[in-house]
Formats: C-alpha cells, sequence, structure tokens
C-alpha cells in the first residue's frame, strides 16, 4: 500500500513539474526531450549506459504522448490526465527493468526536481 501511494505522489509530481516546465522544455522536440530525460535518469540513478537503449524508447514514447499538451485548446485537467495516463505506462514499463529501488529513487528525485522548480518560479515571480 505504501508502495502505492508514493508511486502516486510521483505521478502526480511529475505531473506538475512538467506542466511547470511547459515554456522551456516543452518547446523542444520529442527525441531532444526524451534523450535529455533518458540521460538524466541514467545519470541519476547511476545505471549502466547500456541501459539506454532500454530506457530512450520509453522516454520517447511518453514525450510523444504528451505533446498534444502544448495545444492551448486543452484544459489544464485534461493536460494533467495525458500526462498522469503517460506516466503510469512508463513506470510500468520501468518496473519490468529497473529494481524496486532504482524506482523508488527515480520518483523521488522527480519530487525533488518539482520543489526546485518551485522555488525557481517563485524567485522569478519576486524579481519580476
Amino acid at each position: 500500500m505504501k508502495k502505492i501511494v508514493l508511486t502516486l505522489i510521483g505521478v502526480i509530481f511529475s505531473s506538475v513539474v512538467l506542466l511547470a516546465q511547459i515554456p522551456k522544455f516543452m518547446e523542444l522536440p520529442p527525441d531532444v526531450r526524451a534523450k535529455t530525460h533518458t540521460e538524466w535518469m541514467i545519470n541519476t540513478l547511476k545505471l549502466n549506459p547500456d541501459f539506454f537503449n532500454k530506457i530512450y524508447p520509453i522516454k520517447l514514447q511518453f514525450a510523444n504522448e504528451v505533446e498534444p499538451i502544448k495545444s492551448d485548446g486543452i484544459s489544464k485537467f485534461k493536460k494533467i490526465k495525458i500526462i498522469k495516463d503517460a506516466d503510469g505506462k512508463r513506470l510500468k514499463e520501468f518496473r519490468t527493468f529497473l529494481s524496486a529501488d532504482q524506482v523508488e529513487t527515480y520518483i523521488q528525485k522527480r519530487k525533488e526536481l518539482f520543489e526546485q522548480e518551485q522555488k525557481r518560479e517563485k524567485a522569478n515571480k519576486k524579481t519580476t
């Protein structure tokens, strides 16, 4: 039960992180975003570089699935749903070859990124 709750929290945080980064990171093409996220994941989790060939296709699929959130015609709720659904698939695939500890570390690191982005946004709002 604890793992399910932590996973759900991770999914929600990653959704918000991605939405918070839309003006910057989401402007990049899906393949660039997938490559960047794959490299970040390999470095952050200290994975063997051979994992690139397993992680990149999953990240690319995710990047393509969330591409519609760039549209202004989609509500914020719908955007979060798109990201949440795609992220659930992504985590399920990661669990097929990553250990439970690696998945939990991945979720925790995404949460930390979210918190850093929130602090950065608050600081930017104060200076403007």
